[in-house]
């Protein structure tokens, strides 16, 4: 072996020795998926992800702007704020759900002790500050033929006490005053409205609670597709042209306008992708 040869071979096996085993995620279902990685780590799996779009017919819905329900009355919305749960997706009959739990207190009726209930931690608080909201870990794939929420609380979930539950968790008490007492618990929906549009005009605020209407299950019918390796991303439009059809706003009834908007609420949603 020549000089040339035998320091040639002398530099490779230092080369290798120098060699470290690159860290990655190997698993292909996994959002950062590295196929060059030499040993599996650090794997992100897929969440499902809702961004949401606050509309009047088809503009955006701006607090100060006027609006003109269907009786042709102007008003202004002000303030909005409710509470989603229960997303779930339909693939081939069967609802797949988020995997994130959560352990909460709850008192199961008056008078007795609190315990830890486990719940399905895809509990959202929507106000009208444009953001994607993430509901949780969804590893499915495929084609779903429907999406279902539901606007407000579950029973269950309205056993929750609010100030026992972790920081920034969508069910601790919140500036709205959306927490209403052991008795009433958590309102679904929060709006303040502004009726007579004149400059310093009165606004109205409206909590609707379990008093008001049960939660309301949505469900939305149509293709949805998440590829392997992807975040789902679905886009939520809350349409207040609708929420708000049909509604005298110069009777001045708010028990009249909740049941108004009560019954108007499930046709207000849409699902798109």
């Amino acid at each position: 072996m020549t000089l040339r040869h035998y320091l040639w071979l002398v530099n490779l096996l230092l080369l290798a020795g120098c060699y470290e085993p690159r860290e990655g995620c190997l698993d292909v279902s996994a959002v950062n998926f590295d196929a060059s990685a030499d040993e599996n780590c650090c794997c992100e799996y897929p969440t499902l992800k809702m961004s949401v779009l606050h509309r009047f017919d088809s503009l955006v819905w701006q607090p100060d702007s006027v609006y003109f329900n269907s009786l042709g009355q102007p008003f202004r919305l002000r303030s909005v704020a409710l509470y989603l749960s229960g997303f779930g997706l339909e693939q081939n009959g069967q609802i797949y759900r988020v995997q994130d739990t959560i352990a909460l207190k709850t008192r199961p009726s008056a008078g007795s002790d609190t315990v830890l209930t486990t719940f399905v931690n895809d509990f959202q608080l929507l106000r009208r500050t444009p953001t994607e909201y993430t509901i949780g870990l969804f590893p499915f794939a495929g084609a779903f033929q429907s999406v279902q929420f539901t606007v407000g609380l579950p029973d269950s979930a309205q056993a929750i006490f609010p100030a026992q539950t972790p920081q920034g968790h969508p069910l601790q008490p919140q500036p709205e005053g959306l927490w209403l007492g052991q008795d009433t618990a958590y309102a679904h929906l929060f709006l303040v409205v502004q009726s007579d549009t004149a400059a310093g005009a009165r606004l109205d605020t409206l909590r609707f609670s379990r008093l008001d209407f049960d939660a309301q299950k949505i469900k939305d019918t149509r293709n949805f597709v998440r590829e392997t390796g992807f975040d789902f991303k679905l886009r939520l439009t809350i349409n207040y042209a609708v929420l708000f059809r049909n509604l005298n706003w110069q009777n001045g009834d708010i028990n009249a306008w909740k049941v108004a908007i009560a019954a108007n609420l499930p046709q207000a949603f849409s699902v798109s992708q």
